[in-house]
């Protein structure tokens, strides 16, 4: 026992042996534990009722049954003295699905009392049911027909009767049969529920049985008693043995089952009682889920009677929304049947919760004129989806249905709207006339119905789409549902983009689509993550039929086929006219980048070259999604030819040299040439913007993988921030660009630059990552920032602009914030002195408030390290400066945080390096007294008493005092 046990339980088991150790001690043990029992202390108690259960157990039934009268009699005491627990708590437990706790006394009397009545004969188990406690509750409650509580008194001997009673009904099949003969027919009674009376006279019966008040009491009672004959009912199938099913109590339990439910369930939505509300639904809702989770086919449980509490319990849930607490009970109800039936699966039952619950539910998504908020509906699909992987699966196919079945109707709604609404601007002047006649006269009241649908389709789709990402994206076994959904997807594309419209009429729907706003940004976003989730969990098979039927649909529309394309790319790149997509082309190409995104590196891509160039062209014109997809193509592809890949042996070198030809070649063209020629170039800004934007996202994937071509790509960078700037800084090349009209748009493609090495260091979400299965080498941030930080900070030393060193300060600043802290900490106090400069820059402009917080996370970091703590040291007065500015940072609330954080940090350093900042901190900290927010004000006064404390014990130390 010692080698097994814990030192506390050891003792208290060898106490227990003691007592029990031979029955001959049996006379003096028993006596002496009762009398213990009566001690005020609780330990004394609980000790005494576990030593009786070690006795109770080793004595045998014969010797107990001397002291049997005399334990119950205690028991008693303990039980009704001690069972306080108030109902809404009550209510709170059962609607969680958890039986009632009382303390711990009370639930040793508990065990022990089941024990006894599980050992004894008869005359102990009438001693209990015949109790005056028991029979007086039961009296007041059937003849007085109370049906409320007394506020305390009342409530205590309700808990204490109703846990006897489960006692008792769950201890064997012999007192559960006399439960539901003596003490259940007499609080159905009051429930007007007769348990006399044969199943077809129960039928009949219920179809004339009306809803009245009903005794709280008796259904406390009832719901505590069939929740114990369940347990036993569990009890003996754990045992391999179905034997409860002829007990006496199964057979009464049958008879009255469908009165019971219309019971439970006739008065759920206007409760009865007031005072307790709350508690009467969850004992309402927790006796319907008693009854549908009992183990075994139907019975006592009849079909009919299974579906029936489904149904109530799913229209309380679909019509009874506004009442919010009801809403919730029955809903985790329903989630808790269905975890019962995965656990214990019976093929009929699970075949009904299926089509009652679920596919009821999965009707409502779709569904034009339900009532209930979308919100609430996509809530209970995904709550009711936990209750196991079958209904999940089905769930994620009905989504995946729905998701389609809207996504059609939107481009259709659409379509039809934009068509109404040229054929109405052809009455008037302009399409702004057309615009207010229709607002101004409501003339057109079959319009304005369709955009409000359509709008509201257009939401709805949104918050669909945004569940299934939130909710089904992982769903194992789902494979085979997500490759139809993907394949669905782009099959609807195929149907609603095959509508020809001349160059005209496609301008006037852009208009249109651009005043009504019906194509949000927000619904394609949530579209392509959709999409890409759904592909990702396909296989690699699976994944390349996806991209086959992708890229069919894709290439049959003219702006993207195999003919048109390369003669497009040509022209952008010569012309460098970055022009707009349409919607239905943005849409097009978004969606098909999802689809690249999320592919497996194993997954081949069909006609790589043609897939490229579709890229490179849209991202050339700005668009960003294509970029990240070109960067997941070099971040996968291999790096020779595969017969997976191509069968033309397409691999990742001539990949980059097509992507570098097109892009790369027009950067460098610009930040190469002279300063007339930037001035003659400076008409393709907009178009040098998006090759850096979309060079960002390419060399992050070949960063990610390792490649050595990043180098290059990194260049491109430095040179905008670098050299050009450079070139700038020259007297003789100023004045060209002062006497420029167009000069000022020199900064956006700085500002482009920097910001590439934020997407070089960054997580992404939407792409480059693993869930989207990217290649990751271990550790490419710290040899990016060891390789790339040397060069940051030798050029910004060169630098006497403050407008050209803003730029390569927030470069640096980007790459500090998202390196791993250890990697920074190793070259502490090389990059001090920079971390401060950049922060104090950076500070200056509005947008850069999320940078300026993450430095200040690396700043702290280093505050806290010992070896960053002595680079702080050196550069305290300059720290401290930077600090005391940034507690007023007017933009963001956890800056000033954390920089009165650091200020509280810096009062430890060494006392020569920071007492002459001691007045400035102080001065700085008496204004942050007044912050707005309360996290500030508290920082403040924890710094301030920490600067004051830190003085005090040095001026003691000093004076020695």
């Amino acid at each position: 026992m010692e080698m097994y046990s814990p030192s506390d339980f050891r003792a208290d088991v060898a106490v227990g042996l003691a007592f029990s150790a031979s029955p001959f001690f049996e006379p003096f043990a028993i006596p002496l534990l009762l009398e213990k029992l009566r001690s005020d202390l609780p330990l004394a108690k609980i000790d005494s009722l576990k030593y009786l259960s070690y006795c109770t157990e080793n004595f045998g039934a014969d010797r107990m049954a001397k002291h049997a009268e005399a334990i119950w009699n205690s028991l008693r005491a303990v039980i009704y003295n001690l069972s306080k627990e108030p109902l809404f708590s009550l209510a709170s437990d059962l609607s969680n699905s958890k039986h009632f706790q009382g303390n711990a006394i009370t639930d040793e009397a508990l065990v022990l009392l089941q024990k006894l009545v599980s050992q004894q004969n008869n005359g102990f188990l009438n001693s209990i049911l015949e109790d005056e406690a028991v029979n007086g509750l039961i009296n007041v409650i059937t003849v007085s027909g109370n049906s409320q509580c007394s506020p305390s008194q009342q409530e205590q001997k309700l808990c204490a009767v109703g846990n006897v009673l489960s006692v008792v009904a769950k201890a064997s099949t012999t007192s559960c049969n006399r439960v539901f003969e003596t003490v259940l027919p007499r609080l159905l009674g009051t429930l007007g529920v007769s348990s006399d009376m044969s199943v077809e006279d129960a039928v009949a019966r219920d179809n004339n049985l009306t809803c009245q008040r009903q005794n709280f009491n008796a259904l406390y009672l009832c719901v505590e008693i069939l929740s114990a004959c369940r347990e036993l009912a569990f009890e003996s199938v754990r045992q391999s043995s179905n034997s409860f099913l002829s007990d006496a109590w199964c057979r009464m339990l049958a008879s009255f089952s469908s009165s019971l439910v219309k019971a439970f369930a006739c008065s759920l939505v206007t409760s009865a009682n007031e005072v307790y509300h709350g508690a009467d639904i969850s004992l309402r809702v927790k006796g319907l889920q008693i009854l549908a989770a009992f183990p075994g086919a139907y019975f006592p449980v009849s079909k009919s009677v299974f579906e029936s509490i489904l149904v109530k319990l799913v229209s309380n849930v679909t019509e009874n929304f506004s009442m919010t607490y009801l809403w919730k009970a029955s809903l985790n109800t329903l989630v808790n049947i269905g975890i019962f039936l995965e656990e214990y699966p019976v093929p009929e039952k699970l075949q009904s919760y299926m089509a009652v619950v679920v596919g009821r539910i999965i009707l409502l998504i779709s569904q034009e004129d339900s009532t209930m908020p979308y919100a609430l509906i996509l809530e209970a699909i995904s709550d009711i989806s936990s209750g196991g992987h079958t209904f999940k699966l089905r769930i994620v196919q009905g989504v995946q249905e729905a998701i389609l079945a809207k996504f059609s109707n939107v481009f259709v709604c659409i379509l039809t709207y934009l068509w109404v609404l040229l054929d109405l601007s052809a009455q008037y002047e302009s399409l702004d006339c057309c615009f207010y006649k229709v607002y101004e006269f409501n003339r057109f009241c079959m319009l304005n119905r369709l955009v409000d649908g359509d709008l509201k389709s257009t939401a709805e789709l949104e918050q669909l789409l945004q569940c299934y990402s939130n909710n089904f994206q992982n769903t194992k076994g789902s494979e085979a549902v997500s490759l139809c959904f993907a394949i669905d997807v782009w099959d609807k594309i195929q149907a609603v983009t095959g509508v020809s419209l001349s160059d005209e009429r496609k301008n006037l729907l852009l208009e249109v689509a651009a005043k009504f706003g019906l194509v949000v940004q927000e619904l394609l976003n949530a579209a392509m993550m959709a999409l890409k989730l759904a592909v990702a969990i396909c296989t690699e098979e699976d994944q390349h039929k996806i991209v086959e039927n992708a890229f069919n649909v894709i290439s049959s529309n003219e702006p993207f086929s195999s003919d048109f394309m390369p003669s497009q790319l040509e022209r952008l790149q010569i012309s460098q006219d970055v022009g707009n997509f349409t919607r239905r082309d943005e849409w097009l190409i978004s969606l098909f980048a999802s689809v690249i995104i999320a592919l497996h590196p194993t997954t081949p891509i069909p006609h790589t070259r043609a897939v490229i160039q579709i890229l490179l062209t849209a991202f050339l014109k700005g668009h960003v999604a294509s970029a990240q997809a070109l960067g997941s193509i070099v971040n996968k592809m291999p790096l020779k030819g595969s017969e997976l890949w191509n069968s033309s042996s397409f691999c990742l070198d001539e990949a980059l040299d097509l992507i570098f030809k097109t892009s790369v070649g027009s950067c460098s063209d610009l930040v190469l040439s002279n300063s007339s020629e930037i001035s003659d170039c400076l008409n393709a800004v907009d178009f040098q913007v998006h090759c850096i934007e979309g060079l960002a996202w390419i060399g992050k994937g070949l960063l990610m993988r390792g490649h050595e071509k990043v180098k290059d790509i990194t260049m491109i960078f430095l040179k905008y921030l670098v050299t050009s700037s450079e070139e700038d800084a020259r007297p003789d090349k100023q004045s060209v660009l002062e006497t420029s009209e167009e000069a000022n748009e020199l900064p956006s493609l700085r500002k482009a630059a920097a910001d590439a090495f934020y997407v070089f260091m960054s997580d992404a979400e939407d792409c480059l990552n693993r869930t989207f299965h990217a290649t990751v080498r271990p550790l490419y941030k710290q040899r990016f920032f060891s390789t790339v930080m040397p060069i940051l900070m030798s050029a910004a030393k060169k630098l006497d602009s403050p407008t050209l060193r803003s730029m390569l300060y927030l470069a640096i600043g980007h790459v500090i914030s998202n390196t791993p802290l250890l990697a920074v900490l190793t070259e502490a106090k090389k990059l001090l002195p920079v971390l401060l400069d950049v922060m104090s820059l950076v500070s200056e402009d509005i947008l850069n408030k999320d940078l300026v917080y993450n430095l200040l996370l690396v700043l702290s970091g280093l505050l806290t390290d010992k070896g960053g703590q002595e680079a702080a040291a050196e550069n305290a007065h300059v720290i401290i400066n930077c600090l005391t500015k940034l507690v007023s940072y007017p933009h963001k609330m956890l800056v000033r945080e954390t920089a009165v954080q650091c200020l509280a940090a810096m009062s430890g350093m060494p006392y020569a390096r920071i007492y002459p900042m001691r007045a400035q901190v102080l001065r700085a900290l008496s204004k942050v007294l007044d912050d707005p927010k309360r996290a500030v004000r508290q920082e403040a006064v924890k710094c301030r008493r920490s600067w004051g404390t830190y003085w005090y014990c040095v001026l003691r130390q000093g004076t020695g005092i």
